[in-house]
């Protein structure tokens, strides 16, 4: 009961859920608290809430009729919430909004943390001052990556404390009953002044102001004696300055002990037995609580233990990888150094490995796949020589040697097809330019007719089909002559745009050939040039206003003057190319625009040094027009920018590391190591004063 009564807890938190909260994601820059008050006793009246935030001056916030409140609070803070109700004892609880910084960045959205706060009912007369400590505080747990509850007290506790505070409260009823009246006022002075001296101590305790403390506790306890309060913190600061009351001896003895082992396990750390020292390490713990030395070391032995543990853990496997890599057991072999990866990821073997072992098994796979397509396609050539498809044949068989080279099976059976095809092909080659002779004859093609009759002569000299159609051509050609002149004339006519005399021409080669279908044609055709002169000469106008517009940078004007041109003739090339160009120098302009808009925000980011957001504009630049050099070389800059603030990081903490183990030998008395240390220091960071000091 004294314990309790010291620590002056009166509540308890208890965290329920009271109603449902809305699935809403919690703000990353407040942690919201909500939750409600339950009285003791139903009252109508409004309770309030004195909220202070890291040791401000506190503030009150109303809580409406119902009870129900709402707090939000910044992280990285420690808050004092105080609940007060007319009627009721106050009740304390601290919030720690503290988050790690790992977290912060990673996601600080939490959901709304509830809360029940039950205040009791105030018993008249009773001492208040176990009121005056929290009962209870709210922090970040990193084993539930939340927020969590610490209740100190229960309801059986708190019942217990003002059980005995009334208790003592009747007790003092029951001895004022036997007083005077002048007594009764004496005593309420008396209490008047235990209370103000309880008081001013528990601020003075709070400061670390222990002797004066002791003195206003020591004021109250010769008030009432009987009240366990005093008694208690004089207890409890006497044993506090019992043991800040060490004696020098006592500190020089515990310093020699830490002394002695750390130097034990110096020597074993130094030796690589990390077993044996990390032992010397924790003893010297037990004489220098939290001292940083030790703690380093045993951090650094726990590290190099595991990074062992690890790296023979990598080793088995990539030994077993590396025997089914040599087993051409390609996939498993790829399974254990991913494994191997995962455990050593900084170790390039196991990817290179990886890599090596891909590479092979797609040789393998592709020298096989070769092999299936080889055999296939010479089965494949077997099968159309046997139906006598000779040409398909050799096909397949130059697929092979495409395959292989220099392989004599396909060879062979590609010169074989090559001399079937030879045997048949003169007399295929005669009929095929026959065929072509008698189709040319046939629609009046003398001289193609000649030219086919007398190609298949010379494949063929003996056949007298083809001669005796040479000497009907030649009785026909004298009287085409005067016909072709005319029909050429009349061709050259058109060529020259003089569609009137080419229509008088072709009339008079008409009377001679009346039935001949093809002058009656041309004739339609020069009909319709005629009108497609007119038209033409329409759309060299509109081609050319629309050029002069683009000359005057009016670009939708010209496109619609292009447009108007491709009415006149559908689909027509130059006017389709001139709208294109247009629209391509429209999109050339937008797209410089919004080059030159995405390199000015680059620019303003890198001169801010803010060179991630700097260097994705960059990119975004590089996207746009990826031929310009600006871009990635502002991008090589940042990243020479980001590799040299690297690098010169990773000098100060070698140069930090050296000094330190430098400070601890010279601390240690062991100057030669110090020395050493030193010297590595100046390596590390030359024209550095301290290592020289």
């Amino acid at each position: 009961m004294q314990k309790f009564a010291r620590l002056g807890l009166l509540f308890v938190v208890i965290l329920l859920c009271l109603f449902q909260l809305p699935a809403t994601g919690q703000s990353k820059k407040v942690f919201i608290v909500t939750g409600k008050i339950v009285p003791e006793v139903e009252t109508s009246e409004s309770g309030t809430i004195e909220m202070s935030k890291s040791g401000a001056a506190p503030t009150r916030i109303e809580i409406p009729k119902n009870g129900r409140f709402k707090l939000e609070l910044e992280y990285f803070n420690e808050y004092t919430l105080t609940f007060m109700l007319a009627g009721h004892f106050s009740k304390t609880i601290l919030v720690n909004t503290d988050i790690p910084q790992e977290v912060w960045k990673r996601d600080s959205d939490f959901p709304p943390f509830p809360m029940i706060v039950q205040l009791f009912k105030e018993i008249e007369g009773i001492d208040k001052s176990f009121t005056l400590k929290p009962s209870g505080r709210v922090f970040y747990g990193k084993q539930t990556d939340n927020f969590e509850k610490e209740s100190i007290f229960n309801d059986i506790q708190i019942g217990d404390q003002i059980t005995t505070a009334t208790a003592q409260t009747a007790q003092v009823k029951k001895e004022a009953g036997t007083i005077t009246k002048q007594e009764s006022v004496d005593l309420a002075m008396k209490q008047k002044t235990f209370d103000q001296s309880i008081s001013e101590a528990d601020v003075l305790f709070k400061r670390g102001e222990y002797p004066a403390a002791l003195l206003k506790y020591k004021d109250a306890q010769r008030l009432f004696p009987d009240k366990a309060y005093a008694s208690d913190r004089i207890t409890e600061i006497q044993d506090l300055m019992k043991v800040m009351a060490n004696t020098e001896k006592q500190k020089t003895d515990l310093e020699q002990k830490y002394k002695n082992a750390i130097a034990l396990g110096n020597g074993s750390f130094d030796q690589k037995n990390y077993q044996e020292a990390r032992p010397h390490y924790q003893e010297a713990l037990q004489y220098k609580p939290a001292d940083a030395v030790a703690t380093g070391r045993i951090q650094e032995i726990d590290r190099l233990l595991a990074l062992a543990e690890k790296q023979k853990q990598f080793d088995t496997l990539i030994a077993q990888a590396d025997n089914l890599f040599k087993a051409k057991k390609f996939d498993q072999a790829v399974a254990i150094y991913t494994q191997a990866k995962q455990i050593v990821p900084e170790n390039e073997y196991s990817q290179n490995q990886i890599n090596l072992v891909t590479q092979e098994k797609q040789q393998v796979a592709k020298l096989e796949e070769q092999e299936k397509a080889f055999t296939q396609t010479i089965d494949n050539g077997d099968n159309l020589a046997r139906k006598k498809d000779y040409l398909q044949a050799i096909n397949s068989y130059k697929k092979a040697l495409e395959l292989k080279p220099d392989n004599k099976l396909a060879a062979d059976k590609l010169a074989e097809m090559e001399q079937a095809v030879a045997t048949i092909e003169t007399d295929k080659k005669y009929q095929e330019t026959i065929l072509q002779a008698d189709q040319a004859l046939a629609g009046n093609d003398l001289q193609k007719a000649k030219m086919y009759f007398q190609e298949a002569l010379k494949v063929k000299p003996t056949e007298a089909y083809a001669a005796n159609k040479l000497a009907e051509i030649k009785v026909t050609e004298t009287n085409e002559t005067k016909f072709i002149e005319l029909t050429a004339t009349a061709e050259k006519a058109v060529s020259n745009q003089n569609y009137d005399e080419s229509v008088q021409l072709l009339s008079q080669a008409l009377k001679l050939k009346p039935k001949d279908p093809t002058i009656q044609k041309r004739l339609d055709e020069i009909g319709t040039l005629k009108k497609q002169q007119a038209a033409d000469t329409e759309f060299a106008q509109i081609i050319q206003q629309g050029d002069q517009q683009l000359s005057q940078q009016k670009y939708d004007q010209a496109i619609n003057s292009y447009r108007d041109a491709l009415k006149i003739k559908p689909n027509n090339e130059v006017a389709l190319n001139k709208i294109s160009g247009v629209e391509q120098m429209l999109a050339v302009l937008e797209k410089k625009k919004q080059y030159m808009a995405t390199i000015a925000q680059a620019d303003k980011s890198f001169d801010k040094k803010d060179y991630a957001n700097a260097q994705e504009d960059y990119r975004k630049a590089q996207s746009i027009k990826a031929d310009e050099t600006y871009p990635a070389g502002r991008i090589k800059e940042i990243d020479q920018i980001l590799e040299k603030e690297k690098q010169a990081k990773i000098q100060d903490d070698n140069y930090n590391s050296a000094i330190a183990k430098a400070d601890k030998s010279f601390d240690s008395e062991g100057y030669a190591d110090a020395r050493k240390a030193y010297s590595d220091a100046l390596t590390i960071k030359q024209g550095e004063t301290y290592p020289t000091g």
